[in-house]
């Protein structure tokens, strides 16, 4: 359908903005894509099929139907495997599913064995219905901040009653704390600090104040916590990206290729080199792009 008076919805400063809350993505087969954002986002493939690069986790394949949750400041790149459409949904940094229940509830529905780096969903009946209208919405031209907020809400509501407990947490685990704004504040500035020192001082907090508070929100020490960052930053950048070892080397802070390859060795048990071969294999094998 047509909208009507455009005009003024376009003129209004809400209409819309350079990171929509909501955005259809069309992808042609074999082309590659990544997302860069300091918020929470939930990708949904409304028709064909992608393979998804994400920290440690290279070429899961995501297709039609399907869903998965991406935590702020991730290192995150697709392929699509067909002409693929996409549904990006972008969410403020506090976010809740209702009234009644939190985002932190999720943590009484831990489980052992829970996958700490990727979860894909089926989206339900009713929530292909949601996405069919919301894409709809979205093609008609109806980009106002305000109206995209209000179907935002609506999703984590859509997925509040039609998802068990367990399946969310397994669905939100790599952004899920006792203190959600806390820990969307570490994602914020973790990839662009030094050191812990200077992370605790962008969080106002001394630093053992800041290693106290990490360890009871994130469950680990905050130096273990960083360096395990680190260390999934680089393996994706090795694996799914073309840049050399001396650029990566460079943009993470080593001093030299030197101790860049014995990181990755302490780390990865391979050198860059041999990271970067075995991913190119396996993708090969695979007709996947990289």
């Amino acid at each position: 359908m047509k909208l009507l008076y455009q005009n003024e919805h376009l003129e209004c400063f809400q209409y819309k903005g350079r990171n929509p809350m909501i955005e259809r993505i069309d992808r042609v087969k074999d082309a590659d894509f990544q997302i860069f954002n300091d918020v929470n986002k939930i990708v949904f493939v409304l028709s064909g099929k992608i393979a998804v690069s994400f920290e440690k986790l290279v070429n899961k394949e995501v297709k039609k139907g399907e869903f998965f949750f991406v935590p702020p400041k991730s290192q995150y790149r697709s392929t699509a495997l067909e002409d693929s459409v996409i549904l990006l949904f972008r969410l403020n940094t506090s976010f809740n599913f209702c009234d009644h229940f939190s985002f932190e509830m999720l943590l009484k529905n831990e489980a052992e064995e829970a996958d700490e780096v990727f979860t894909k969903l089926k989206a339900s009946r009713m929530l292909n219905a949601y996405l069919s209208a919301t894409e709809m919405f979205l093609q008609d031209g109806l980009k106002c901040f305000y109206f995209l907020e209000l179907k935002s809400k609506e999703l984590l509501f859509l997925l509040r009653a039609y998802y068990t407990k367990e399946e969310l947490y397994a669905l939100f685990t790599p952004a899920l704390s006792s203190d959600v704004q806390f820990s969307n504040k570490v994602f914020k500035h973790c990839d662009t600090v030094t050191s812990l020192k200077e992370l605790a001082d962008i969080m106002n907090y001394s630093l053992s104040g800041f290693e106290k508070r990490f360890k009871r929100v994130f469950g680990v020490p905050a130096y273990q916590w960083l360096k395990t960052r680190k260390a999934r930053n680089i393996y994706h950048e090795i694996s799914c990206t073309k840049k050399t070892f001396a650029e990566i080397a460079f943009e993470y802070g080593f001093s030299s290729t030197s101790y860049f390859n014995d990181f990755c060795k302490a780390n990865f048990g391979k050198t860059p080199g041999e990271v970067r071969g075995q991913i190119v294999s396996f993708s090969n094998n695979l007709k996947v792009h990289i």
